[in-house]
């Protein structure tokens, strides 16, 4: 799957890599995630028990982890 944003960054989740301005640099995994979840939700506010939940898929109470 290929996510765009306002046509300046795309991140490539088969290959891993996110590209901005024709660069592209390898991402480990869980930033790729990351990277994803805030690209999918542009302008929101995002809090760290919706990280822990969405990135990491952990419903810690601990929140200060993530």
């Amino acid at each position: 799957m290929i996510i765009h944003w306002q046509n300046t960054v795309f991140i490539d989740s088969l290959t891993r890599t996110i590209t901005r301005q024709g660069q592209s640099f390898e991402l480990e995994p869980q930033i790729l995630k990351l990277a994803e979840y805030f690209l999918e939700h542009p302008g929101e506010i995002i809090t760290r028990a919706q990280l822990s939940e969405q990135v990491w898929q952990s419903d810690q109470k601990d929140i200060y982890t993530v």
